[in-house]
């Protein structure tokens, strides 16, 4: 299966196999699903202040840069039984990376939730933006979730997210062999 996409008497035709698409998407594909689970779940990006289009882009852009860095992926047929195995891996994968940062940050509205709590400050309710348009913390707490974020930005933390990011496909490469107790760990 070989498709002509472009011929011109002075140039060379541009001929695309079926192989090299497989091979494009295996190089994409599996990156994007754990990048782009990352940016759905992780602090920063999840906000409801942030389309989802905008972090699909992100993602897709990410992608794009990190790929040619990437050890190379199993030769798996993308539609197959192993392909949708390795597909679920990547999404669990990329959701424990943002969900463990996401943790932290919920700590600390945790904690001024509490604060704000034990200070009589609890009337002081306002809609959250950055965890859903229907709930509402405290005032104390929501502060204290933006100067995290921004403490979060200056210090460059959505940068050493991506590199961990990027290495976490050394640590745990792309495979049908599974988590594994080393991966799990």
């Amino acid at each position: 299966f070989r498709r002509v996409l472009f011929r011109s008497p002075d140039m060379q035709s541009l001929t695309i196999s079926a192989q090299q698409i497989h091979d494009w998407l295996a190089n994409l594909f599996w990156p994007f699903v754990r990048i782009g689970a990352c940016f759905m779940v992780a602090p920063a990006f999840s906000t409801t202040t942030v389309p989802p289009r905008i972090r699909i882009v992100l993602a897709g852009a990410v992608t794009a840069v990190v790929a040619p860095l990437l050890p190379a992926p199993p030769d798996v047929a993308a539609f197959s039984g192993e392909g949708a195995l390795i597909t679920v891996q990547q999404l669990l994968i990329g959701a424990a990376l943002g969900f463990s940062l996401q943790i932290l940050f919920d700590a600390v509205t945790l904690g001024g939730q509490m604060l704000a709590n034990s200070m009589g400050l609890s009337f002081a309710y306002n809609l959250d933006p950055l965890h859903g348009g229907d709930s509402s913390t405290p005032a104390l707490g929501q502060l204290y979730t933006l100067l995290v974020t921004l403490t979060f930005l200056a210090l460059n933390g959505h940068l050493a997210l991506i590199e961990a990011l990027v290495r976490s496909f050394t640590a745990l490469p792309l495979g049908t062999h599974g988590l594994g107790s080393g991966g799990l760990h």
